[in-house]
């Protein structure tokens, strides 16, 4: 894909967080179903690249609470796993996070609000692909805006635990693949009003905001997916998501194969430039 940058030579420790748009769900081959993690996913990409010695504790659902704050329980067996950052060690080399989408409860309303419509018409999907098939639930945009005004700092405060935990690794922060349409435009992929498609792209625009804020802030890459993938939101002719369809293996607004390998582009050149 890219040159190897000098200061990751083969072999270097690798740690990848984050929930499940870096998981990959889905995406062949799970390699760990309580948390619906593949080896087609961009940490498995970008270690297979560049020959780095990866350990992937990215899991569905997580919230930054379960990056450094408090065990998560996941899948079948809601087994407790440890806080993601306990997987860092002192001698890392790189860190890459993919987080805050759960903290803000983006996706909980795209899902939900396309599942009411969707039900309207008598279509849900099935739920394959390691996620449970999404319910309508009420979206209270309140707590949606108090959550984004909080988030910037709470993704602070993963960075500076991974700086604790590993202090010489390079850490690239990956934002979101765009899932929206542009404004105005509608496709049958993602089934929302007008309306919810406004409230979204807000949350989307101001996620977006703080991670790179949080980048710049804390001394980390920015990995700018929401800027790369702008014409392959769900519904465009090359997508790099998924919509929000019956009985797909990827659960629907997960990045799809395409998805993961365009992320993977973006972390080795944000690690080229770097240099």
């Amino acid at each position: 894909m890219t040159g190897r940058p000098e200061f990751l030579p083969v072999g270097s420790g690798y740690v990848a967080l984050g929930d499940s748009f870096a998981a990959g769900p889905g995406i062949p081959v799970t390699v760990d179903v309580e948390c619906a993690r593949s080896d087609g996913n961009y940490p498995h990409l970008v270690a297979g690249e560049l020959g780095l010695a990866l350990i992937d504790v990215t899991c569905r659902g997580a919230s930054i609470d379960d990056l450094i704050d408090i065990p998560e329980s996941a899948g079948v067996h809601g087994a407790p796993l440890p806080r993601q950052v306990d997987a860092l060690l002192p001698d890392t080399s790189l860190v890459t996070v993919t987080a805050g989408g759960n903290d803000v409860g983006f996706f909980a309303a795209l899902r939900s609000w396309s599942a009411v419509h969707a039900a309207e018409r008598g279509q849900l999907p099935h739920g394959r692909g390691g996620l449970a098939s999404p319910t309508p639930q009420p979206v209270d945009r309140a707590r949606v805006e108090d959550s984004l005004r909080g988030i910037g700092p709470r993704l602070g405060d993963v960075l500076s635990a991974v700086r604790v935990h590993a202090p010489d690794a390079r850490v690239v922060l990956v934002d979101y693949l765009t899932v929206l349409p542009p404004m105005g435009t509608e496709v049958p992929e993602v089934p929302v009003t007008s309306a919810e498609q406004e409230f979204l792209w807000h949350v989307a625009h101001a996620l977006g905001d703080a991670t790179a804020t949080a980048a710049r802030d804390h001394g980390a890459m920015l990995g700018r997916g929401s800027a790369a993938s702008r014409e392959h939101h769900a519904g465009s002719p090359e997508p790099w998501v998924e919509g929000f369809f019956p009985g797909l293996n990827v659960p629907p607004y997960h990045p799809d194969a395409a998805g993961h390998m365009a992320v993977a582009r973006l972390v080795l050149d944000a690690l080229a430039a770097r240099g």
